[in-house]
């Protein structure tokens, strides 16, 4: 009797994209410790900027390991304290692991996932810039609704 082979996990593909006032983080494969440096400079690089949204999308993540899992929450944290937006897409495998660290996931403004990693698309540094940009930067002056007269 043979035991089938389990295959290894992916590595970790990165895309990072700024643009106005949003950064995008998109990530693919297994969130485990070798990967999780890559995706704190990029989550840093976001939030070194002025910005009004971070869009984490972690859908694609595979598996997550205990490291990737306090990088997820510290970056929730960190958000939270800097009064930055996060739109977290979290995934099956990290909803997981932040379940069962009791970590509480942040509220989403946008309904739908608004991009994705491209097949084959490789690692962009975290300080590119791409007008490509899925979520529309929000413009810096805009003046707030009022419910009075």
């Amino acid at each position: 009797m043979s035991i089938p082979a389990v295959p290894a996990p992916r590595a970790l593909e990165l895309v990072a994209e700024h643009t106005g006032r949003a950064s995008t983080v998109i990530c693919r494969g297994a969130l485990d410790a070798r990967g999780a440096p890559r995706v704190r400079r990029a989550i840093d690089a976001a939030l070194a900027q002025p910005r009004v949204l971070v869009y984490l999308d972690l859908e694609d993540v595979t598996s997550v390991d205990a490291t990737g899992g306090r990088l997820v929450a510290a970056a929730i944290r960190r958000c939270m304290s800097e009064r930055v937006h996060l739109e977290l897409w979290p995934g099956v495998a990290v909803e997981r692991m932040l379940t069962a660290m009791r970590v509480r996931l942040p509220r989403r403004a946008y309904p739908s996932r608004p991009c994705a990693l491209a097949a084959g698309l490789g690692v962009a540094s975290a300080g590119q810039d791409s007008r490509r940009h899925p979520v529309r930067a929000i413009p810096g002056a805009v003046r707030r609704a009022s419910m009075g007269p």
